[in-house]
């Protein structure tokens, strides 16, 4: 983990968001995080013509469905605002390891962003908020 360095080849956020948004076909977008005993894993790519979103429970398929191109684009956006907040914040200096530690990754190509953190802490925030919009677009999918 992570290629911080990503960040620092572009001039600002919005210029390095830019980059995974203008092809945002060929991203892929992987989020992992744990909640109670339970690792989840959601999973995002493009499967032509649509886009497979997997929610995976302990290594299993909890859920699989398609979205269509704006709303990839816009969960991928989502996802690169958020990873993009929690990567501009000092890094934590706790004692105690983290119990519920997240990691938002998105690969282009050979290019992978990734960002860690720790829902004990206060990007648990930022955080769960995503996490609520991806489950929500789940349960609303018309695919």
């Amino acid at each position: 983990f992570p290629s911080h360095d990503m960040v620092g080849k572009y001039s600002n956020q919005e210029e390095f968001i830019d980059v995974y948004l203008n092809d945002y076909k060929a991203s892929v977008l992987e989020i992992v995080f744990e909640r109670g005993h339970t690792a989840h894993r959601i999973l995002v790519y493009h499967k032509d013509p649509f886009y497979q979103l997997q929610i995976f429970r302990d290594k299993q398929v909890y859920k699989e469905l398609k979205i269509d191109d704006n709303k990839f684009r816009e969960l991928l956006l989502r996802s690169l605002q958020t990873a993009g907040v929690l990567y501009r914040k000092p890094a934590n200096k706790e004692v105690s390891p983290c119990r519920t530690p997240f990691v938002i990754a998105v690969k282009k190509g050979e290019e992978k962003f990734s960002v860690e953190g720790c829902r004990a802490s206060d990007e648990s925030t930022v955080f769960s908020k995503l996490i609520s919009d991806i489950e929500y677009l789940a349960t609303m999918s018309k695919f």
